[in-house]
């Protein structure tokens, strides 16, 4: 519609073109002519003067015909951007209606996507809850762990202390096996030494008796040591025996002595 417009336009522009020169060639052709005219032929100037009003008549036609051909020049230029822009806002509406057309497919879509969004959310909370599950179970295992290795240690060091008191226990008792030993022998020594005193006592108080009838009074020697005159006898079975001992002969007296050494061995 907008084109045949435009061509209509065009072809009046072109026959008011041709029009307006050719009036003007011919109205300079009689501005040019006239004082010829006037001097040839002076009772034609009534028509001149129509003429004349013609051209001025035709001039100003031909101005606003250029107006108006000018006017329609800008007319259709603005036709044109007219046009542009409603192509322009029929593409738009044209993709806007495709789009619209396209709109419930993508709201199946987007809906398909927050039902996959909301199956994820589940997976997460799902996947934290084994997540804290792993960190605890992954705690205690360190804990285990640490609590195996100190037990381990300590039954270590168990066996440790164990052999230490097994090696202090034996070593104890050889010392205690020892000294007992060294113990024993001396109060072996010291009873064989005191065995032999008491002996060289009784032998010198029994040759002093035998010899003189009477006990010499002796300083003790030590501390537990007693002369016999300071003795006592508690029983009286006691007193027979010494009675039978003091009648007895040297002989006697030597094999009692002997015999009392083997005893005290």
């Amino acid at each position: 519609m907008f084109d045949n417009f435009r061509e209509r336009l065009h072809m009046v522009q072109k026959d008011f073109t041709v029009g307006f020169k050719t009036l003007g060639d011919k109205s300079r052709d009689t501005k040019i002519r006239r004082p010829r005219s006037e001097e040839t032929r002076p009772h034609f100037s009534a028509g001149l003067e129509i003429l004349s009003r013609y051209e001025e008549n035709w001039f100003l036609l031909h101005k606003r015909t250029k107006d108006c051909a000018q006017a329609a020049e800008t007319v259709d230029g603005d036709l044109v951007m007219l046009s542009a822009h409603w192509e322009r806002r029929r593409t738009a509406l044209t993709q806007l209606h495709e789009q619209l057309q396209s709109l419930p497919a993508f709201i199946s879509e987007l809906d398909a996507i927050t039902a996959n969004v909301a199956h994820l959310e589940g997976d997460f909370a799902e996947m934290e809850s084994r997540l804290i599950y792993l960190e605890t179970l992954c705690h205690q295992c360190e804990q285990q762990t640490f609590k195996q290795h100190h037990i381990n240690q300590l039954q270590v060091y168990k066996k440790k202390k164990r052999r230490e008191v097994e090696a202090l226990e034996v070593e104890l008792n050889c010392e205690h096996v020892q000294k007992v030993a060294e113990l024993d022998q001396a109060m072996q020594e010291k009873l064989r030494e005191r065995q032999k005193v008491y002996e060289e006592a009784f032998n010198q108080d029994m040759k002093q008796y035998l010899s003189t009838g009477y006990l010499q009074h002796r300083e003790p020697i030590g501390a537990d040591m007693c002369v016999l005159d300071q003795m006592t006898l508690a029983h009286i079975s006691d007193q027979e025996a010494l009675d039978d001992f003091l009648n007895s002969t040297g002989d006697d007296i030597s094999n009692g002595s002997s015999l009392t050494s083997g005893n005290l061995n």
